[in-house]
């Protein structure tokens, strides 16, 4: 634990020679989405893919099947269809993405640790894969849980659970500070009926280095969240241009801006996550219902 410590301040001083000095290292902003009532964030943070698949399976709600019959904190979970079994070669998929909100100029953050807790009931050839991306979608990677023996994990969502299992992944073999996570169940042609893949209580924690100064980051308010027709985004300089990604990183809509305030129609955007970006770089997220 001081070799990583250690090499975390010495990364940051490496990358941030402005910095002046460095404060306490410690835990800082730790998210838990439950997908019941009292998670606000988990719709900014889910996207259910029903562009590229429209006969996508994945829903939030209350699960009440033969062997899906309750959430791990209820009532709520994400599950392959919360009524009924799962159809034959229908491939559904959600991406869920993790960003520190409380991000500050005066913090760095590295995400350490993601888990979450996971059923699945299926039969034999179905099967569950696990992606992870570090720079918004661009490129994608099977996720490597808890150990460098593990990588690939190509075995651990093609069988059914007995219960409820805790899976996590360990984030220091990435170093990253968003991520977006993958989630694709892909059934086999199989008519016999199953539940398919459940997950509930995805948590996320981040390691912080408090530092002086970390090159102003950039950081766009958006508003409405999640919107419908326009949003509206306060700029931090007056003059730009602001792209709107999918999270492929294509980019779908682009305009120049004069002014410390912008506001972009995206009637015409399809439904999902989307990723601004000003002058080139990354600096916030919407859903577009």
């Amino acid at each position: 634990m001081r070799k990583f410590i250690s090499k975390v301040f010495f990364i940051v001083l490496l990358l941030f020679p402005v910095c002046i000095h460095a404060q306490p290292w410690g835990w800082g902003y730790n998210p838990h989405y439950s997908f019941d009532t009292d998670d606000a964030l988990f719709p900014f943070a889910l996207t259910i893919d029903t562009v590229h698949y429209p006969h996508n399976l994945w829903q939030v709600g209350k699960p009440n099947k033969h062997v899906f019959d309750s959430a791990f904190s209820l009532p709520n979970a994400i599950v392959t269809d919360t009524v009924s079994v799962y159809s034959p070669s229908d491939t559904s998929v959600f991406i869920f993405g993790f960003r520190c909100y409380t991000r500050k100029p005066s913090y760095w953050y590295s995400i350490a640790f993601i888990n979450f807790w996971y059923q699945m009931d299926i039969d034999t050839g179905s099967r569950g894969i696990l992606e992870l991306s570090g720079d918004l979608g661009t490129t994608w990677n099977i996720v490597r849980p808890g150990g460098a023996s593990d990588y690939p994990d190509t075995t651990t969502f093609t069988h059914s659970t007995a219960g409820w299992v805790n899976y996590s992944i360990d984030m220091h073999f990435y170093d990253y500070d968003t991520v977006l996570l993958r989630f694709t169940f892909i059934p086999d042609t199989d008519t016999t009926s199953y539940d398919g893949w459940m997950i509930d209580n995805i948590n996320a924690s981040y390691f912080t280095m408090n530092v002086a100064h970390v090159g102003n980051p950039v950081s766009i308010p958006v508003f409405p969240n999640p919107a419908s027709e326009t949003i509206t985004l306060m700029l931090p300089k007056e003059r730009g241009q602001i792209q709107i990604c999918d999270i492929s990183g294509r980019v779908m809509l682009s305009e120049s801006y004069s002014g410390i305030r912008k506001q972009l129609n995206v009637k015409k955007l399809p439904p999902g996550f989307y990723i601004v970006r000003a002058n080139g770089q990354a600096a916030g997220t919407f859903r577009k219902e």
